[in-house]
């Protein structure tokens, strides 16, 4: 039996060939008893990931603030200004969905996702917001990308972005930017 959680729901596989649906019930019902979402400390737990808005790191930013009738500086002050939260984990391993973002950088998808995003791309999309915390696809409208690495695989949790916890973005410099990346090498 898999379980996969959604924002408002949870998906629910397993082969009927192997086990009776009344099996699957009662190992779904002993999971959600043993289930503990996270620790009480965990609930207030708020995760700082400085980003560097910029035509240079956000490949839509200029598009964004076309559309939007905003300045790159306005986009970031509007993206780091709420406290965000994971509303769930998906697509790829790790990724985040964050919300809610605000109204004023609601935008759609990208017509024709891109093949290979750089890891620490900052997304936007409808009313959500992401940091894509490895390479790879993705059709969200990129504003900018964080310096800090998302994966360790060496961790328990590689991730350590987890539904629930609260997300704030702060602006960096260029210059912090690159200071950040050459003290913290990958």
């Amino acid at each position: 039996v898999e379980v996969a959680a959604g924002e408002k729901s949870i998906f629910v596989t397993y082969n009927c060939l192997e086990i009776s649906a009344l099996k699957a019930l009662e190992i779904i019902h002993n999971q959600l008893e043993e289930f503990i979402y996270k620790e009480e400390s965990d609930q207030n737990l708020e995760l700082v990931i400085p980003v560097y808005y910029s035509e240079e790191s956000g490949l839509d930013i200029q598009d964004v603030a076309a559309t939007q009738n905003l300045s790159i500086q306005e986009i970031a002050h509007l993206h780091s200004q709420p406290t965000y939260k994971v509303k769930m984990i998906g697509f790829t391993p790790g990724f985040a969905y964050i919300g809610d973002l605000p109204k004023e950088l609601f935008m759609s998808r990208l017509s024709k996702p891109r093949v290979n995003l750089l890891a620490g791309s900052v997304g936007i999309t409808g009313n959500r917001t992401c940091v894509y915390p490895l390479g790879g696809p993705g059709g969200w409208r990129i504003i900018g990308r964080t310096p800090l690495t998302l994966f360790h695989k060496d961790k328990k949790n590689p991730f350590g972005i987890l539904p629930g916890i609260k997300i704030r973005f702060k602006p960096m410099t260029k210059q912090e930017y690159e200071n950040f990346k050459q003290d913290n090498p990958l």
